[in-house]
This record gives structure tokens, C-alpha cells and sequence, in this order.
């Protein structure tokens, strides 16, 4: 029998290293878990691995998520910048249900944000610079 005798497979792993200077992280492991809303609403931040965390060049941490503490379903925002949270703001003001947000960071300190809703009663991904 001719043909391949033996299949070398090389795996390669690759570490990234992140700057945590402004996160606290503590040596050896996660930091405790910590309560991001308040609200009695149901909340929820977006599936299959939406990007709803995001860390600037100024080390400031952005969280959005949907809940519907107004009775229909919207996209909030807060910060943790210098160890503080800022309050819960509101970002979407229709009457379409809006979810699935994903954020991003920019240069100069820029964010992008897009989300899901249906208004106009079509499914539209709005986009806010």
C-alpha cells in the first residue's frame, strides 16, 4: 500500500496579554462578581457573544444590555470610570421592542453602538457614531 505513512499536526498556542492597570485585577483570578442594575425589570445582555463590554484607550469600562423596566424592551448604557459606576441611561426611545445591543470602542475615544428592533414593524439594525 503506497501513500502517506504518518500526518504531523503542529499546534500553536497564542497568549494575549491586555493591560489591566485601570480594572483592579486581583493576582491569580477574577475579581468578585459585581451588580451592574438594580431595577426589579428583567434584563438581559445581548446572546451568541454579542459584544456588550467594551474597554477604551482611557481604560473606562462601557456595559450595555436591554431591559424593560418602561414596559417595552430598551437599550441602556453605564460606565465605570475612575472605580465609579454612572447611573443607568437610557439609550433607545421608540415604541419597538429594541435588544441584541453590541458595543465597540473607537480612536479618540469614540464608541459605536448598533442594536436590533422593529420598528416601522421590520426587523432594522440602527447604527448611533
Amino acid at each position: 500500500m503506497t501513500g502517506i505513512t504518518s500526518i504531523t499536526i503542529l499546534i500553536t498556542a497564542v497568549s494575549v496579554v491586555l493591560p489591566l492597570s485601570g480594572l483592579h485585577a486581583q493576582q491569580g483570578g477574577w475579581q468578585e462578581e459585581e451588580r451592574l442594575t438594580y431595577d426589579d425589570a428583567t434584563a438581559f445582555a445581548p446572546p451568541n457573544n454579542g459584544k456588550y463590554i467594551v474597554i477604551d484607550d482611557q481604560n473606562r469600562v462601557h456595559v450595555v444590555w436591554t431591559d424593560d423596566r418602561d414596559r417595552n424592551f430598551e437599550v441602556y448604557y453605564k460606565c465605570k470610570e475612575g472605580g465609579l459606576w454612572s447611573p443607568d441611561t437610557r439609550l433607545t426611545f421608540d415604541n419597538a421592542h429594541s435588544a441584541r445591543p453590541v458595543i465597540v470602542a473607537g480612536d479618540y475615544g469614540l464608541l459605536h453602538l448598533v442594536w436590533n428592533d422593529s420598528r416601522n414593524g421590520n426587523r432594522v439594525n440602527p447604527a448611533s457614531p
